[in-house]
């Protein structure tokens, strides 16, 4: 899952890293906002009385318990403005030939994307890297092009367990605005790692 430090002409603007916090034995009534988030965000009751996340969708019973959790485990997140339009920046997440120039792409390694691009699809990175091969696995969430996707994470040979992966695109004029957030599972160095590979999508865009 590795990639190159890079630097594009885009304003990358870092809403910070919350690392895990082990569960608190007292109980609390409302989780504690994340990086980025206002108190108001992930208050515990809303003036309509709906709970949602950040990106507005709503939650109820179990989703709102796993929300509340997710909030206290953000591995990274990052907002950045991008020379691309919002449909474009959308395929670059789930086309195959423009996930393989950015997506845990590295200068050493070739990449093998495939993708069944819808709600309840799933895809597939196969990385292969200095003779290891290393998968990159999950199911998209929620797939409403070209504003949000959300989608699972699987890459047992970097860390246990599955991350969430979720992107909001906002166009801008010709431009975009894109909100990332990983939580879950995840390696200690997530922010850098994705910092890394968004700056890279930044320069592909740019080019394209």
């Amino acid at each position: 899952m590795s990639a190159p430090h890079t630097h594009g002409s885009s304003s990358l603007h870092l809403l910070g890293l919350i690392a895990s916090q082990p569960t608190s034995s007292k109980k609390q009534s409302t989780p504690a906002p994340t990086a980025g988030e206002s108190a108001s965000s992930v208050s515990a009751a809303p003036s309509d009385g709906v709970r949602r996340c950040g990106c507005g969708h709503r939650l109820a019973g179990a989703a709102t318990a796993r929300y509340a959790i997710d909030m206290l485990d953000v591995r990274a997140a990052i907002s950045i403005d991008l020379d691309a339009d919002a449909k474009t920046v959308f395929e670059a997440w789930v086309e195959p030939s423009l996930m393989e120039r950015w997506l845990f792409k590295s200068p050493t390694n070739t990449l093998e994307a495939r993708t069944d691009p819808r709600t309840g699809g799933t895809f597939s990175i196969v990385e292969h890297d200095a003779g290891r091969l290393i998968t990159h696995d999950g199911t998209y969430a929620i797939f409403e092009p070209p504003r949000h996707l959300s989608f699972s994470l699987i890459v047992p040979q970097h860390f246990a367990g599955s991350a969430q992966i979720d992107v909001t695109i906002t166009p801008v004029g010709p431009r975009s605005h894109l909100k990332f957030q990983a939580t879950g599972a995840g390696p200690e160095d997530a922010q850098q790692l994705w910092e890394t590979m968004i700056a890279k999508l930044a320069e592909v865009l740019k080019r394209s």
